[in-house]
């Protein structure tokens, strides 16, 4: 497998050509986005989300260093900067849906995405076994954003908007990553907001301190909620992202482990194999050369 420099980070309208040109929402059969991919089937990212619904189907999908089985009624959530690749799609159908922040955030009466589990990249799983209840009204909603979305009628992008909307929250009511999460609502948005805050500030802003000024907490109250919605500490969720960046760097570019130490602002190459080290088990070297080996 060639490696490249950096992780190919792609657009809605770089991702895969339907000829629509949209650059905030996409819609595709999944049988249509399994043509002429092979760009997809190498890691990389995008910019945007996407709803990955799986009738039948077989291969795969890598996601951050898992594998995850196609099967039946399987949905898959995607966020930005996530990494993912597909491996031998066969016989697949489905949809596939693709949309922006701001597309959704137009309307007045907009999600918060944040309060979607599913979209959290680090805590919980990437996808969901829908059952048949969910099931069935999920379909039925897909059906009607592929309808709304092949028609050229009036207001056909606010209608599309909507349907996606009543999708999220019906995958959200039917989402089987966690359970008991959903219990402390209040809580999961300030941790979402947390989340978020690494994601922007991971490389520079390393200390639980300095999210929980930005979130106007005391450090002390932030890393209880952490531990009561998520199981983990505020300082663990940080380095987890950190961690997960570096092996993201490591497995899928070229780049040494002196550039992937400067490049996530560690003060020197040592510390960053330390670092590495006490959390992962591994060298950044050994990670690298155990996982290289897998995944090519």
């Amino acid at each position: 497998m060639v490696v490249p420099a950096n992780i190919p980070s792609y657009q809605i309208t770089e991702l895969k050509s339907t000829g629509h040109n949209h650059k905030e929402f996409e819609f595709v059969l999944f049988e249509d986005f399994a043509k002429d991919i092979d760009h997809l089937l190498l890691p990389h990212r995008h910019n945007f989300y996407m709803l990955i619904f799986v009738s039948q189907g077989d291969g795969s999908h890598n996601i951050d260093f898992k594998n995850y089985p196609l099967k039946p009624n399987r949905q898959f959530f995607m966020s930005p900067g996530q990494i993912h690749s597909w491996n031998q799609l066969e016989n697949v159908s489905g949809f596939v849906v693709m949309f922006t922040r701001s597309f959704i955030s137009v309307s007045n009466h907009h999600p918060d995405l944040n309060k979607f589990l599913f979209f959290n990249t680090t805590q919980y799983q990437p996808y969901s076994d829908l059952e048949k209840g969910t099931l069935e009204s999920v379909v039925n909603i897909f059906e009607l954003m592929k309808h709304e979305y092949f028609s050229n009628a009036d207001f056909r992008e606010s209608i599309l908007r909507s349907y996606l909307n009543v999708l999220l929250h019906l995958l959200a009511r039917g989402y089987t990553g966690s359970k008991t999460a959903w219990a402390n609502q209040q809580g999961v948005q300030t941790i979402r907001k947390f989340e978020n805050l690494i994601n922007e500030k991971y490389r520079t802003h390393r200390s639980a301190k300095d999210y929980a000024e930005l979130l106007n907490l005391t450090p002390n109250y932030l890393n209880a909620l952490c531990k009561k919605v998520t199981g983990h500490s505020s300082g663990e969720l940080i380095r987890e992202r950190i961690m997960l960046e570096a092996k993201r760097l490591l497995v899928h570019t070229n780049q040494s482990v002196s550039e992937i130490a400067f490049n996530l602002k560690f003060e020197d190459n040592s510390y960053f194999c330390r670092f590495f080290k006490k959390y992962c088990g591994k060298s950044p070297a050994e990670f690298r050369d155990t996982h290289k080996f897998k995944m090519s």
